[in-house]
């Protein structure tokens, strides 16, 4: 179909992932009473998949994508094979607006795409099994060897029991339906180019490790439980101010803001209905964290503190916000979350003549972190703890007799400015022969960071810090020879 310049590209696949896990068992004796299990434990998933696209275009200026994957897990194996696969379409359109003829000879106009997509993708990956084996049998009925503590003595000898795993025969993917518009654009011969984007997800049938009522062989269970909408805006832009024969001199920053909020969870669950997640250190089974309808996901579940006039918290009295008399669960309120207003990213590259150098630096703006080694100490860790210095310093500050996991004080605000890269080079040329070439250039990595978080960390996993590691500050030298 060349006569309309028209091209068509097709693409067709298949893929077989097969996972396997071995853990080998050992055996330790404490008195008679082996602690573990004398056996192996092994575990299998299976993920196969079929794909095609086809992309077609139309006189250069207008592109149509269609994608369809089929997806089959054997996680969602419940004895039959309805819930097994998930089918994903796609499709995208794209129109070249400066091939146009309107736009084409407007010479400050390098390049404009106006774009649109929607798709469907799925989710099958499971939390873990006894802190580190993989959860791969939820929905087929199984047994299992039994755990430490579960043992029957009969005289001198202990035995293992086989006994029966929680199941969900109805569990299947977890999708997100994904709805974008952006626009590419670039400027004076590419010298500013960027993009914009909008969009939105809806998540539904989220995979959750959630609590269920008692009578079941667990008090827990991993369930669908609900649909979740993320949408938001980001866009990029790169400018080069200065490009000449010595020096070349480039900008680039980017922004990102989205908002995810979870609109549905258990199917005939009144307004109060949470699920807590997020466990703590501190106490047994201790959570900070809920998913709520109308909240974002991992919102911090707390207390709201309570201060005296010169503004000093009061020790274990929190606000009544039912105004029912008492302190209660019911008390509780979801305040902040990990989730950023803003997410912020900078760099810049320097080239003049031999050197070169660059930086790069992130922000992370309105994120907030609960602060679980702070909230750990209090004056009775103060005064039983053989080492002071591993007193948290809010413990003699809010003088909490004991500790207050709940409170509200503990989720600190948790922006930050990281210069994450500083680099600079210097090419020295040949050296040794023609044709060889020797490049010196130094680096340093997580250069420093700004924020009024008290931890040792603000860029914390999962938004609990207890005991987070910081990231270390890196120094490097390098060589880079060519002969």
């Amino acid at each position: 179909m060349s006569a309309i310049n028209t091209g068509v590209d097709l693409t067709a696949g298949y893929s077989y992932q097969d996972f396997r896990t071995i853990i080998p068992g050992s055996i330790n004796y404490k008195g008679n009473a082996p602690t573990q299990v004398n056996n192996d434990f092994e575990t299998q998933n299976t993920l196969l998949s079929f794909y095609g696209r086809a992309i077609f275009t139309i006189a250069n200026k207008y592109v149509i994508s269609g994608s369809i994957r089929r997806d089959g897990s054997s996680r969602f194996f419940n004895g039959t094979r309805d819930n097994l696969w998930g089918n994903f379409p796609g499709v995208s359109v794209a129109w070249k607006l400066n091939e146009e003829s309107f736009i084409k000879n407007i010479s400050s106009i390098s390049n404009l795409k106006l774009r649109a997509g929607w798709g469907k993708t799925g989710q099958q990956e499971l939390p873990a099994l006894d802190g580190n084996k993989p959860f791969n049998y939820p929905a087929y009925a199984a047994y299992n060897p039994s755990g430490v503590g579960a043992n029957y003595q009969f005289g001198n000898q202990f035995y293992f029991m086989y006994r029966p795993n929680i199941y969900n025969p109805n569990l299947t993917w977890e999708t997100t339906t994904t709805k974008n518009v952006g626009l590419d654009f670039g400027f004076l011969n590419n010298r500013i180019t960027g993009s914009i984007d909008w969009f939105r997800k809806d998540t539904e049938n989220l995979l959750v490790n959630t609590s269920i009522a008692a009578g079941d062989l667990s008090n827990q269970n991993l369930l669908n439980v609900g649909n979740m909408e993320n949408q938001g805006i980001e866009g990029s832009i790169t400018v080069i101010p200065v490009k000449n024969q010595n020096t070349t001199w480039e900008v680039s920053f980017n922004a990102t803001h989205y908002k995810p909020e979870i609109t549905k969870l258990l199917e005939r669950a009144d307004a109060t209905f949470n699920i807590p997640v997020g466990g703590i250190e501190g106490g047994a089974g201790n959570t900070i964290q809920a998913h709520a309808v109308g909240y974002a996901p991992n919102a911090f579940w707390v207390y709201q503190q309570v201060y005296d006039n010169n503004g000093k918290p009061v020790d274990g009295v929190y606000v009544d916000r039912n105004g029912d008399g008492k302190i209660d669960t019911f008390d509780k309120y979801y305040y902040k979350s990990t989730t950023p207003d803003a997410i912020l990213g900078f760099s810049t590259k320097v080239s003049y003549k031999d050197w070169d150098f660059g930086l790069s630096a992130r922000a992370v703006l309105g994120n907030y972190v609960y602060n679980n080694a702070a909230s750990n100490s209090s004056l009775q860790s103060a005064s039983t703890n053989e080492y002071l210095q591993n007193v948290y310093s809010t413990a003699p500050q809010y003088q909490f007799a004991v500790p207050q996991y709940f409170s509200d004080i503990y989720v600190e605000n948790a922006s930050f400015l990281r210069l994450d890269n500083i680099n600079i080079g210097y090419n020295f040329g040949q050296v040794f022969s023609k044709g060889s070439n020797l490049k010196v250039y130094g680096m340093a990595q997580n250069v420093f960071v700004i924020t009024k978080y008290s931890g040792i960390d603000p860029e914390v996993f999962g938004g609990i810090d207890n005991g987070y590691y910081q990231m270390p500050r890196i120094y490097s030298l390098g060589f880079n020879f060519q002969f």
